[in-house]
């Protein structure tokens, strides 16, 4: 049985998930001829973090300067994201990759502790086992779209052996990447 804390965290989780879905449909504000338009999602993002609806993290993590994983001292960020419109709709390209690495110079021979954690067993990970098994990281982490995932393990794959010559030279390298997809909505 759940503690009562744990419930409540739970209900204020979905009412924020429910606030952040419905806040932006009901958001209003005046046009020039003074009627009330409706503010779509895209022309004004509106955002909530647990923290603003006074659930309480500080006490175990307090956040860095910018609030973002950058905060975490060693981690580096870097994405690209490629958004096409030819007038052929059926070649039209909405995708992306983001990419987490660690500050050091050779990821292979120098590796991070890491571990995974899955909600559910829906997403797509390549990588997952060895990092579940070994307990560290030889390679960036990469995040894509669901159909990218294979495409972008093989690149990253490539990229080590022949890019890292710790990886060429050494027989041991498992050659597996970690790459993981997002939602689709949010790479697109």
């Amino acid at each position: 049985m759940r503690k009562p804390t744990q419930r409540w965290l739970v209900i204020v989780a979905i009412l924020a998930m429910l606030l952040v879905a419905v806040t932006p449909l009901v958001a209003a504000e005046p046009s020039d001829e003074g009627e009330t338009a409706v503010v779509h999602p895209v022309d004004e993002e509106i955002r909530f973090r647990a923290r603003d609806l006074g659930v309480e993290i500080e006490r175990y993590y307090r956040p860095g300067e910018y609030d973002a994983i950058t905060d975490v001292p060693g981690v580096l960020v870097g994405q690209k994201t490629v958004w096409e419109d030819p007038p052929d709709i059926s070649h039209r390209v909405r995708s992306g990759v983001t990419a987490i690495l660690t500050d050091v110079d050779n990821m292979f021979e120098e590796k991070a502790p890491c571990a995974i954690y899955l909600s559910n067993a829906f997403g797509k990970l390549a990588g997952y086992t060895q990092v579940k098994e070994l307990g560290s990281l030889e390679t960036p982490i990469l995040l894509t779209g669901t159909l990218n995932v294979p495409k972008v393990a093989d690149a990253l794959m490539e990229y080590m052996l022949f890019e890292v010559p710790a990886c060429r030279a050494n027989s041991a390298f498992s050659k597996l990447s970690q790459v993981a997809r997002t939602f689709p909505i949010l790479s697109a």
